[in-house]
């Protein structure tokens, strides 16, 4: 469900008064991923799928890293007990990171299978693990993605109590990010192939429904690729679609509220869908064939809120980080 834009002082509301997106970490080259805000630490993490690590950021100690070989980690979440979840895209695992240097595999397959290639993370009030796990790291020689070791692309959830993991949906060719709603009653999740937002109802017994097509991101900003998003307080979704519009914004009923750029000069100019079976799919290896794609700090792979009041939204942007303060604020780890 997609509306008309609305007016603009919609979206110029969410951002408080003369801020703009300000790019804080420059990695040079890289392709940064993944961030995830600790509160308690005042500290941003962030993976680097170019060096295949995981950085953190403060302000007091700037840049750091804070693991090497990360098994081309890509999305990130604290959990409730502090430990770092990582999506392994390249070693096929989720794991838990600690501070300390401890890590821990929490979930390796479903059922007798490998995992396809974990890509983002999120962990609920409850303790409650979800995660996507596309088949992004399985490459074929013509360029494409897939087949997935169990046959789909899935969304999991993993009891907080039992461990065990259940599927949400394998719905979704290529499940992306995602996030929960405030009362955690529903679940978003970008589908990158579709360049929609689906949303799943969650049931008093943990379990969700069939989902639906919540918004066809294409109707309000053209060719995209949906990665990261997050929920505000509002259950306004944010998302990082990979164009140059910057964090593209929907209110909870899935209407466009507006862009927020993270250049001065956001124009874009989508390339044409490339023919093919896999029409979804085509579509999006024509935007990842774009010139420059890999490189262009201007669109936005993942973001997360941090601050003290969670109202700083942090994007992660190629070589880049951004933060802009809102008028609005998010929610821990969700």
């Amino acid at each position: 469900m997609t509306g008309s834009s609305k007016s603009v002082t919609d979206i110029d509301a969410l951002i408080a008064a003369g801020q703009q997106a300000e790019q804080f970490v420059d990695l040079g080259s890289g392709f940064t991923e993944g961030p995830a805000w600790s509160g308690e630490r005042n500290l941003l993490v962030f993976s680097n799928g170019f060096t295949n690590s995981v950085h953190g950021w403060s302000e007091e100690r700037g840049l750091t890293t804070l693991r090497d070989s990360s098994g081309q980690t890509n999305g990130t979440a604290w959990d409730l007990d502090g430990g770092l979840l990582c999506c392994e895209s390249g070693a096929r695992r989720l794991t838990r990171w600690h501070l300390d240097g401890s890590l821990q595999t929490v979930a390796d397959k479903f059922g007798q299978h490998e995992l396809n290639s974990p890509n983002d993370v999120i962990c609920a009030q409850n303790g409650d693990i979800f995660f996507t796990d596309p088949p992004f790291g399985i490459h074929n020689d013509d360029g494409s993605y897939g087949p997935s070791p169990y046959g789909f692309g899935g969304v999991f959830r993993i009891d907080a109590k039992s461990n065990e993991i259940s599927v949400v949906t394998d719905r979704l060719q290529f499940p992306n990010g995602l996030a929960l709603s405030p009362n955690e009653d529903l679940l978003y999740v970008a589908d990158s192939s579709g360049a929609k937002i689906w949303v799943f109802e969650r049931h008093a017994d943990g379990s969700f429904g069939r989902g639906r097509a919540l918004v066809d991101v294409t109707e309000s900003i053209g060719l995209c690729l949906p990665d990261g998003l997050r929920v505000d307080q509002s259950g306004r979704i944010f998302l990082a679609a990979n164009t140059r519009h910057g964090v593209i914004v929907f209110d909870s009923t899935g209407s466009y509220v507006g862009s927020i750029p993270l250049v001065a000069d956001p124009s874009t100019d989508p390339p044409e869908p490339r023919d093919g079976d896999d029409v979804e799919q085509a579509n999006m290896l024509a935007l990842i064939s774009r010139p420059n794609f890999m490189n262009d700090i201007a669109r936005p792979s993942n973001i997360t809120f941090g601050g003290s009041d969670y109202s700083e939204l942090l994007v992660t942007a190629r070589s880049a980080v951004f933060r802009v303060r809102l008028t609005t604020s998010g929610l821990p780890r969700r």
